[in-house]
């Protein structure tokens, strides 16, 4: 019996210094991991949401209220996608479907919406486009002030097509 409990004692003494080594390498990459964690979290927590997409529910209208003073009215199934500070030289949004925009008049920035194709360029005016995904057919109506029509080339530039008059409308 006596011998029994010195090999279990043996074994137990044995087992705490295994343990005491092995708790230095264990503790080390614990920190490593549990530092590295804390370094990622900060670097997602500090992201800043740099686009916002609204999207108008079917048998609905939507109103946006645009952080330059904008305003901008959506069709049911519409959707509109803009950053939320206009940076830069100019404050562009892109459409998918039909929206009524009033635009605050900036001579410095002026507006424009993407539709892919197209581009209505305004500086401070009320008009109406329309550019369902699915069709070939991109349409605006012109309600006041004045808007410039332009074609995105291949390469990324664009060139002005024409402009529009108030209560002209364009296919």
């Amino acid at each position: 019996v006596e011998s029994r409990n010195e090999r279990i004692g043996l074994y137990f003494k044995w087992l705490t210094r295994v343990a005491a080594i092995a708790l230095l390498p264990v503790s080390a990459v614990l920190f490593y991991f549990v530092s590295t964690h804390s370094i990622e979290s900060e670097k997602y927590a500090n992201l800043v949401i740099d686009s916002i997409e609204i999207v108008a529910p079917v048998g609905s209208r939507t109103m946006v209220h645009l952080a330059d003073g904008s305003d901008v009215y959506l069709n049911y199934g519409s959707k509109i996608k803009y950053p939320q500070r206009f940076l830069g030289d100019t404050r562009e949004v892109v459409l998918l479907g039909e929206g009524y925009f009033k635009v605050a008049h900036n001579l410095e920035k002026p507006f424009i919406v993407k539709t892919g194709k197209l581009n209505i360029k305004a500086l401070g005016t009320a008009f109406n486009v329309s550019a369902y995904p699915g069709t070939n057919e991109i349409a605006t109506t012109l309600v006041n002030g004045k808007v410039v029509i332009e074609e995105t080339l291949p390469s990324g530039k664009t060139e002005p097509i024409g402009s529009l008059q108030p209560g002209q409308h364009v296919k």
